[in-house]
């Protein structure tokens, strides 16, 4: 009889066991950001190669993976876009300078920009409806020209994923530049103030074709600002009935904001003051 209650309550016991070993919840995966050094451009390297212009053209691109926490796993897309919060600090360091502090605006010279972009894989699949782009890389801007031959770091911390994801180890890209000279880049716009820009850009009301160019203009002259460096020129031609040629050169930007269509070349300009206008 006492074998029998001992039976019956160790098989109890083995029961009970069994049920929370079955039943119990499996925890739920944590991801991660960290950084991707060797994918992030330039890359995580002491080899002196890199061009002293590369800080403004294109910029420092910091790339994120997102892994699974305890196994550092790839979690693929899962934790982008990402964003910056109160804490984000993004940082780029030269030689044995003082580390600047990049702002979320533009910079002045010799200072440091930071944007949220998708630079690598050019797709809008992303966030909670799949529908937005893969912001995975944040984007640093030097407003100037890095010495030759200079150890060069840049990071960035406090960035969180669409789901809160935090950033883990190591979050600084080291690299050396080269000796090389930067090569200065010559452009030229035509753009058209004929009569015709009068017409309506599209079927329906206005915006006109006018409205069009200023905006276009605007928005082309706005990426030349961010990535120009000294010596670059640019030349713009308007045309009516005939062309009336200008040139803009370095530290002076000629800039438009009234065009009247079909006014033989005429235009009216305003040169914007000395700053970091580098044409």
């Amino acid at each position: 009889m006492v074998s029998g209650v001992v039976i019956q309550k160790f098989g109890a016991i083995v029961a009970l066991l069994l049920c929370l070993f079955l039943f119990t919840p499996v925890a739920t995966a944590t991801n991660v950001l960290t950084a991707d050094r060797m994918g992030s451009r330039p890359p995580n390297s002491n080899v002196p190669n890199v061009p002293v212009e590369k800080g403004k053209r294109p910029g420092l691109l910091f790339k994120l993976n997102c892994v699974e926490q305890t196994h550092l796993t790839n979690s693929g897309n899962v934790c982008f876009p990402i964003h910056g919060t109160a804490s984000t600090v993004v940082t780029v360091k030269i030689g044995n300078n003082p580390i600047t502090t990049c702002s979320a605006t533009p910079a002045s010279p010799e200072g440091c920009s930071y944007s949220f972009d998708d630079a690598f894989q050019r797709s809008s699949t992303c966030g909670p409806g799949g529908n937005q782009p893969c912001k995975d890389t944040v984007r640093i801007v030097y407003n100037g020209v890095f010495p030759a031959f200079a150890t060069v770091q840049y990071s960035a911390a406090g960035i969180s994923g669409v789901n809160g994801e935090q950033e883990n180890l190591a979050n600084l890209v080291t690299f050396s530049t080269g000796g090389n000279t930067p090569t200065a880049v010559n452009l030229g716009v035509v753009l058209d103030i004929s009569g015709s820009m009068a017409l309506a850009a599209d079927v329906g009301p206005p915006p006109t074709c006018m409205d069009a160019l200023r905006f276009s203009a605007r928005t082309f002259f706005n990426i030349l600002n961010a990535y120009a460096l000294p010596g670059d020129q640019l030349a713009s031609v308007f045309f009516s009935t005939q062309a009336s040629p200008e040139q803009v050169r370095a530290a002076r930007i000629r800039w438009m904001f009234s065009f009247v269509p079909g006014s033989t070349g005429s235009k009216t300009v305003r040169t914007l003051p000395v700053g970091p206008y580098r044409f």
